[in-house]
């Protein structure tokens, strides 16, 4: 198995200007959730940034309540979206880029970091 981050840390912004989401192996509750969107929102400024979302390490799906609020609050702070999942079901993706979708934010599903960053990179800041 790849040495993916186990922990989760809260939102960055790397060198190309694209914002970062780290979610370790245990689920994130809903209050750290809404935290890491309160950080993410200062730092986009009441922006939108192409987002990446390292989802690689969680083994468990979050709860309900987070897949149905996350893509509201996404809408908020990203202008495309790069999931890198491993061990999703295909079937919890598809709803939550489903939610995404509906929102008109660009996304998709990457299983390495790099592709993710090269097409995050056509959409600039």
């Amino acid at each position: 198995m790849a040495d993916y981050p186990n922990e989760f840390r809260g939102p960055w912004i790397d060198d190309l200007g694209l914002l970062h989401f780290q979610i370790g192996v245990k689920r994130p509750s809903l209050a750290r959730v809404m935290q890491m969107f309160r950080n993410a929102g200062r730092l986009t400024r009441d922006g939108t940034r192409p987002l990446v979302v390292d989802a690689r390490a969680m083994r468990l799906a979050p709860p309900a309540r987070v897949w149905t609020f996350a893509p509201y609050r996404l809408a908020s702070i990203a202008s495309a979206i790069a999931f890198l999942f491993s061990e999703m079901t295909p079937t919890e993706v598809r709803k939550f880029q489903q939610g995404v979708a509906s929102l008109g934010i660009p996304n998709r599903v990457f299983h390495e970091e790099g592709e993710a960053i090269a097409w995050l990179e056509s959409f600039g800041e």
